[in-house]
């Protein structure tokens, strides 16, 4: 990637990060927007890189028990980026600290992405924290091989029922 292609990149992702909430509800899954009541943990995964949801990301789904996290599930993103499930609903979200693990290296291989060797982001960990287990949290994930950001989304759900 030359450093034209890193600035488009640097500076669509500013762009996103500038729009408000209620602009981004466009991304809402259909069962969301319909008012699904149960409370949920979930992702979306956006690649910024090829401009299209992020389809056939590894995510392992990990809770910090004492000072090591423990897998709780290992999931696969769909045709939009997103789980076919949520990651955690219901009486399964405790509070506490957790981790999705994003395989992002793997994914662009699969991609035929010549990376280096070894790749500038193999794996991307983002830890967050519940800490109200009646509220849903939507972690997302914007990468291409060379960055990364997230933030906890007010959207949230899945792509399919």
């Amino acid at each position: 990637m030359n450093r034209r292609n890193l600035l488009f990149v640097g500076l669509s992702l500013g762009g996103l990060a500038a729009m408000p909430l209620r602009t981004l509800a466009i991304l809402k899954p259909k069962a969301i927007a319909q008012g699904e009541s149960q409370n949920h943990v979930t992702t979306h995964v956006l690649d910024m890189m090829m401009g299209k949801s992020g389809q056939g990301m590894r995510i392992d789904l990990s809770i910090l028990e004492g000072d090591r996290y423990r897998l709780i599930k290992t999931f696969t993103t769909n045709e939009n980026g997103r789980t076919d499930e949520p990651m955690l609903s219901g009486n399964a979200i405790a509070v506490g600290r957790y981790e999705m693990m994003f395989y992002i290296a793997d994914y662009y291989k699969k991609l035929g992405v010549q990376l280096p060797n070894p790749p500038f982001f193999d794996k991307v960990p983002v830890r967050f924290a519940i800490f109200d287990a009646a509220q849903s949290y939507h972690v997302p994930l914007i990468c291409t091989p060379w960055t990364y950001s997230t933030y906890r989304g007010s959207i949230g759900g899945t792509a399919k029922k």
